[in-house]
């Protein structure tokens, strides 16, 4: 599961290559924290795995990526904690700990 973070980055450099400068412009750096972001919160509800920083993907960007993760995992257990899944609550309050 954790190659395929890497194999989708590589697509998105390919189709990036194709355009001179996309890489540096500031709109495919935010697709590609958004990307992180998805993938990882994916893992995480899953899997109950925070993925690490594919060798792939910049610090920057994956930083970004797994900061925007505290919102969504915010979110995301608000019904847990409605639902009084009290382990999941510490599960995901110990991952946004972790996080920052």
């Amino acid at each position: 599961m954790y190659n395929s973070v890497i194999l989708e980055k590589e697509a998105f450099d390919v189709i990036a290559a194709k355009e001179k400068g996309l890489i540096f412009e500031g709109s495919y750096g935010e697709a590609v924290q958004e990307f992180i972001e998805a993938i990882v919160f994916y893992h995480l509800v899953m899997d109950k795995i925070l993925l690490e920083k594919p060798t792939n993907v910049d610090v920057e960007d994956y930083l970004c990526g797994i900061s925007d993760l505290t919102g969504e995992i915010s979110r995301f257990v608000v019904n847990h904690a409605i639902e009084r899944k009290i382990a999941d609550v510490n599960f995901y309050h110990d991952i946004v700990e972790k996080i920052l």
